[in-house]
């Protein structure tokens, strides 16, 4: 079958440098539509379960639990696969959890004052006290 440069499923022809241009422009387009989009997030609250006060996002630490996957069969290794997020109320130090249903987890991930990967629930636990101390 031949296709003909008048065919809808091509773009008009461009040099490799002209291409190269336009994906640059692109990436740093996103790149600003993601800082963008991660300060609006950010600017959003969540709701404390415990004490129902209001936090901003962008002020939260946002934990990160991961849960344990054992080997199996003959080539499959371990690993710890992501799970729910969570947060530590600062004025209350209540435990919150944040399911990918009623969040975009990532989003919150992004514009969280800080990170923390958590792997087990000891770890979890023992974060959260850290957290809890500091209320």
């Amino acid at each position: 079958m031949k296709v003909s440069e008048t065919d809808t499923l091509f773009l008009p022809r461009m040099d490799v440098a002209s291409i190269d241009k336009e994906i640059k422009a692109t990436e740093l387009k996103l790149s600003r539509l993601h800082k963008d989009r991660g300060r609006a997030v950010g600017r959003k609250y969540l709701t404390c379960t415990g004490c129902a006060k209001k936090t901003q996002i962008q002020k939260v630490i946002f934990l990160q639990t991961h849960h344990y996957t054992p080997p199996r069969g003959c080539t499959g290794g371990d690993s710890w696969t992501p799970g729910e997020g969570n947060w530590v109320c600062s004025k209350c130090g209540y435990l919150s959890r944040l399911y990918d249903r009623d969040f975009d987890l990532c989003a919150i991930q992004d514009a969280a004052d800080e990170v923390w990967d958590t792997h087990g629930v000891k770890d979890l636990a023992d974060k959260v006290e850290e957290l809890r101390s500091k209320v």
